[in-house]
């Protein structure tokens, strides 16, 4: 069975390796059709591409454009280290009731100190040690929690100001069944270019 490709929420629990100036992303962004935006999988239709990045961002998710709320970014401290927090803007409250079916996502990567200080430039990967779910809060998510994407094969790179930076990601992650927990997960090609507006570190 597969999902309807309506929505996502993504997160990352660590990327590292930086490279800063390289481009994770082959020439033409994130492909797909923006004309239709009908899934050639599942023939669900998402939102066209015309839609304003400001308010709304697009993962390509195996060839489907994938709708979800506006990017934000923030630098945080968690367990001594610094990292970027990048998520998805979504509706107050709507995404912890437990009947929510919106599509979210929710990176954390680990940053060192120069880093932290102008993202513009860096470039970090992630390799899963292997193929197995982890139960953590990070990750892409379809339809509430029905579908979760955690990295397995990732480049994330970061380019822009300090107020506002563009996301380019690209590689392969593992999908996972929520609603059958024996079911081996697939492996699926994401791509996205996000426009993040960055807030102030708490």
């Amino acid at each position: 069975m597969s999902p309807r490709w309506v929505g996502l929420a993504l997160s990352v629990a660590m990327l590292v390796g930086c490279d800063r100036g390289a481009d994770p992303l082959p020439p033409g962004g994130t492909g797909g059709n923006p004309s239709t935006g009908a899934s050639p999988t599942t023939g669900a239709t998402t939102s066209p591409a015309t839609t304003q990045a400001a308010v709304e961002s697009l993962i390509n998710i195996d060839g489907n454009l994938v709708l979800f709320p506006a990017a934000r970014l923030r630098i945080d401290e968690a367990d001594g280290k610094t990292v970027a927090r990048l998520f998805s803007d979504d509706p107050k409250g709507a995404a912890l009731d437990e009947n929510y079916d919106g599509n979210s996502f929710y990176l954390q990567i680990e940053l060192d100190e120069d880093d932290a200080k102008d993202l513009n430039g860096v470039v970090l990967t992630y390799k899963a040690p292997d193929s197995e779910r982890d139960e953590t809060p990070y990750g892409i998510f379809l339809e509430g929690r029905r579908w979760v994407l955690q990295p397995a094969d990732v480049r994330v790179a970061f380019e822009g100001a300090a107020s506002s930076l563009d996301v380019r990601m690209n590689g392969v992650f593992l999908m996972f069944d929520s609603n059958d927990q024996t079911a081996k997960p697939k492996r699926a090609q994401v791509a996205a270019k996000l426009s993040a507006a960055v807030q102030e570190k708490k």
